[in-house]
């Protein structure tokens, strides 16, 4: 599995183009006459948590009349309608929706959904894919479109707290200046078995942006075994849970499956865990994620230079507070391990 380095520059050429043609549609949106009566405002289904995530950070959360189960950011009283596979049609019908919007499973948009949105004269927004930062940036400058169909003083204001979001993710995401780790990371979300992210993620996205370089090559989340994280000989590891990192375990039992492995990262301790709710929801979330992220990659540039005279050292414990210009800043804390 081969080193490999998303390029910066043509990723953030397009989040440029992204932030001008909003500011274009707002401007667009601004000279045109408000209707005599009172805008449709949106009643807003979401089958997705990540998409529900993303419309908090949008101002939207009181457009939502259901959700998912699995919605964790939002109002838990605003009613269950489904979720990815199933949806619970009766409720759905019964809230009355202007929208529903989800990504749908790899079996496609239920034929049933189609009908009933027809007959209801629901809007579908649909979103197949959020798995890597561009498409999470594509959910966001569509959003407003999907939602409005004429300008009013909500619509502009969603536009503008879109076009702030799309400017924050351009900011968190942007190479950190002075030391940070550069090295190869093997980025695990889970180790019983070892699941990692690969290439075509969102969290590939972050640390490649962020400077450093993905030890697995391979795309989407792929299971590893301890064979391969050797062969990989990764220079980093880091484990990444979505719970606030006040409740995150302590990192030493977390991750003593992989503190006797014959690999960079254990000589030189660099091992570490990045808690976060939004962690492993590929959603507007990313911006905290990606603060807590440089942060952690600060911490371990500082590793020592060369491996310490006993592997048996313990490693230290470190606690970050997020940046103070982070949109989630005091919900969660980094904890890490390193020299």
């Amino acid at each position: 599995m081969g080193r490999r380095v998303m390029p910066v520059r043509p990723a953030i050429t397009a989040l440029c183009i992204a932030l001008l043609w909003l500011a274009a549609c707002d401007e667009h949106h601004a000279t045109q006459p408000e209707s005599a009566s009172s805008p449709v405002l949106p009643r807003i289904a979401s089958l997705s948590p990540a998409i529900s995530r993303t419309l908090v950070d949008i101002g939207l959360e009181d457009r939502l009349v259901g959700r998912s189960r699995f919605c964790r950011s939002v109002d838990p009283a605003i009613p269950v309608v489904g979720d990815l596979v199933t949806v619970d049609y009766e409720t759905l019908i019964r809230l009355k929706p202007t929208h529903v919007l989800l990504q749908p499973p790899l079996a496609g948009l239920d034929p049933e959904l189609k009908r009933l949105a027809a007959a209801q004269n629901w809007t579908l927004g649909v979103w197949p894919s959020l798995n890597g930062v561009r498409q999470i940036e594509r959910l966001l400058s569509e959003l407003p479109d999907t939602l409005y169909s004429t300008p009013s003083v909500e619509s502009r204001e969603t536009r503008r707290r879109v076009a702030s979001t799309l400017q924050a993710m351009q900011k968190a995401l942007t190479p950190a200046d002075g030391r940070t780790f550069r090295g190869r990371m093997l980025i695990l979300s889970g180790l019983e078995p070892l699941m990692a992210f690969g290439r075509d993620t969102y969290m590939h996205d972050i640390v490649t942006r962020l400077g450093a370089a993905n030890a697995v090559s391979a795309r989407g989340w792929v299971q590893v075994s301890f064979e391969d994280v050797v062969r990989m000989n990764p220079e980093a590891m880091v484990l990444v849970l979505d719970t606030p990192g006040d409740d995150a375990p302590s990192p030493g039992v977390l991750l003593q499956p992989l503190q006797n492995l014959q690999v960079d990262a254990v000589r030189y301790r660099r091992l570490a865990l990045l808690a976060h709710p939004d962690a492993l929801l590929p959603s507007s979330g990313v911006v905290a994620v990606a603060d807590a992220m440089r942060a952690l990659l600060r911490q371990l540039a500082r590793a020592p230079e060369t491996a310490p005279a006993s592997a048996a050292t313990p490693p230290n414990r470190l606690t970050i507070d997020h940046a103070p210009d982070s949109q989630s800043a005091g919900r969660s804390r980094v904890v890490g391990q390193s020299g």
